[in-house]
């Protein structure tokens, strides 16, 4: 709460910081903008292919436990000692743990990606069309929808 506040604070006075140097030049109009990051990143066919991947990758790795989870069953049935149960949880719990780091650690890292990309495809759109400043519209109090540039981000990210 504390940090949206910060940014939105921090968004505001770089907006009246560009708007005050422009007016006190009175050479140029300052062309601003917004952008719906979440919906760009949402429409996305790389953000829909990852989460398809993604899916994928977790049915894969819930087999494989469902699989242990079967053999310690199996194990149960059969009156196997308690420490042979105990050793075969403890290593189907170690898995899990695994396979949901591992997971984690490659989606975010595919994820921090693709908005490095989307970012740097709103920085190209921005020089292109001569914007000053694009704003992300979490930062934006009120906007006309003249500014808002998200539907030309996404079919630019899209290209």
């Amino acid at each position: 709460m504390k940090k949206t506040l910060f940014f939105s604070l921090a968004a505001i006075l770089v907006v009246f910081a560009v708007i005050s140097f422009a007016a006190a030049n009175n050479t140029q109009t300052v062309k601003i903008a917004f952008v719906d990051i979440e919906k760009v990143t949402e429409n996305s066919i790389k953000w829909k292919d990852m989460e398809d991947k993604y899916k994928n990758d977790l049915q894969y790795y819930q087999s494989k436990i469902d699989k242990d989870q079967a053999d310690l069953k199996k194990l149960q049935d059969s009156k196997a000692a308690t420490d042979v149960l105990q050793k075969k949880y403890q290593d189907i719990q170690t898995k899990a743990q695994e396979y949901m780091t591992a997971l984690q650690n490659e989606y975010t890292a595919k994820t921090n990606a693709l908005l490095t990309e989307i970012k740097t495809k709103i920085t190209e759109y921005a020089q292109t069309n001569g914007y000053d400043l694009v704003l992300f519209e979490q930062s934006v109090v009120y906007a006309s929808k003249n500014v808002d540039i998200t539907e030309s981000v996404i079919t630019l990210v899209n290209k």
